[in-house]
């Protein structure tokens, strides 16, 4: 099975094959940026380069391998010998002993007698230990061995091992490339059950949950009327809106994501600049108060009310801005 065609990242990609083509390649490389952007498919996009037998002429070897050798092909339909895939959430596969199983194997002869990759996915779930053991064998790297370490969150690995690799941010995929891939994959985009472009838009740079997006079209629309009706000063709505998203807490941290992504929308559309300072609190109350309910615990009703009462603007009545007086927001909750 070949690789999937990538969309975006030209910037990353360009860079990578220019190290790669000057013999630059760094033994460690960790790939880091959200969820469901490509960024496995950018790191095997370089280790089949690594393994395509036309990499022996390296200046006019194709970016991602030729796809015909027989290395590419193997690596296609992953048998690549060389080629180790460690995912740590996989916790029956993967251990602490099997890692030290493989760094140890990485010692003895690699069978295509080229490149030995590893590739490691979600790699802030790495145990400790593992990060220690992955730490020694980075510094002391065997010829021609390469690490690619995969993560959502570079914060929570070892800042010695981070130390070791060289760092590479990948951006979220822009609405137009989120709806590219969509087009692209005919099963998906067949199952959609509205506009791929609206789809993309609500995606927000990521290929995740592009099914539960779709299904939830509706509860777009209606959180978009919700909100524009709060701007205008409706506080009934504001009121009744905090109620009802309050009692399905299971839903509310999707819905408080769909208000942050329209809030924004509205935010960088309007020219206005009180308009525009009303939205951009109320994109910053939308993720303090995510913070505040689904980590602290708070009372979530009291919390939107506070939140569409502000974006309301209604006379009479203090606009808090959770970037610079959450303290105040939390001390009128205990009272």
């Amino acid at each position: 099975m070949s690789l999937p065609t990538i969309v975006g990242h030209e910037i990353q990609r360009r860079r990578l094959k220019h190290l790669l083509h000057a013999g630059k390649l760094p033994t460690a490389l960790i790939f880091a940026g959200i969820p469901g952007i490509g960024k496995v498919l950018a790191a095997k996009e370089l280790i089949r380069t690594l393994f395509c037998e036309q990499q022996a002429q390296p200046e006019t070897a194709p970016y991602g391998g030729c796809g015909s050798c027989r290395n590419c092909q193997i690596f296609d339909a992953g048998n690549q010998p060389d080629f180790y895939l460690i995912d740590c959430l996989d916790k029956e596969t993967w251990n602490i002993e099997s890692l030290r199983g493989l760094l140890y194997s990485l010692n003895l002869r690699a069978f295509s007698g080229a490149s030995r990759v590893v590739l490691i996915n979600n790699a802030e779930h790495l145990s400790l230990q593992a990060a220690n053991a992955l730490l020694k064998a980075l510094e002391e790297p065997r010829p021609s061995t390469h690490f690619f370490l995969v993560t959502s969150n570079c914060s929570r690995l070892p800042r010695t091992l981070v130390s070791r690799c060289q760092v590479w941010f990948f951006d979220a995929l822009k609405p137009s490339e989120i709806a590219l891939i969509l087009q692209s994959q005919t099963d998906t985009s067949a199952a959609l059950s509205g506009p791929i472009e609206e789809i993309a838009f609500l995606a927000d740079g990521t290929m995740d949950n592009i099914g539960a997006i779709s299904s939830n079209l509706s509860d777009w629309r209606d959180l978009q009327k919700t909100l524009e009706g709060i701007f205008k000063g409706d506080i009934d709505t504001a009121q009744s809106a905090a109620l009802q998203l309050s009692r399905d807490r299971d839903s509310l941290r999707d819905k408080l994501k769909l208000m942050r992504i329209y809030a924004r929308q509205r935010m960088r559309e309007t020219e206005d600049r009180s308009r525009r300072s009303r939205w951009a609190a109320c994109v910053a109350n939308l993720l303090e108060s995510e913070r505040f309910i689904f980590e602290r615990n708070l009372n979530a009703q009291y919390l939107l009310s506070s939140l569409f009462l502000s974006l309301a603007a209604h006379p009479g009545l203090e606009t808090f801005t959770t970037l610079t007086n959450s303290d105040t927001l939390l001390s009128r909750h205990f009272e």
